[in-house]
């Protein structure tokens, strides 16, 4: 019935807007978005576990 509505579950980082719309959703800078999908990919669920692994070490350089 809802395979009309498509689900997003890749983040275009090449669209400055997409990346903007990943960051508020994932609670994160844009700037850790880009981050991520260079580490993990496109794919929305690998860099939200991404991002959620790095989470309590914010900032730190690796």
């Amino acid at each position: 019935m809802s395979d009309h509505f498509n689900r997003v579950t890749h983040i275009n980082p090449d669209d400055p807007h997409d990346v903007a719309l990943w960051a508020l959703v994932l609670d994160v800078t844009p700037a850790s978005v880009y981050a991520a999908v260079a580490e993990v990919g496109t794919d929305a669920e690998a860099v939200q576990a991404h991002l959620m692994g790095k989470s309590s070490s914010a900032g730190s350089g690796g």
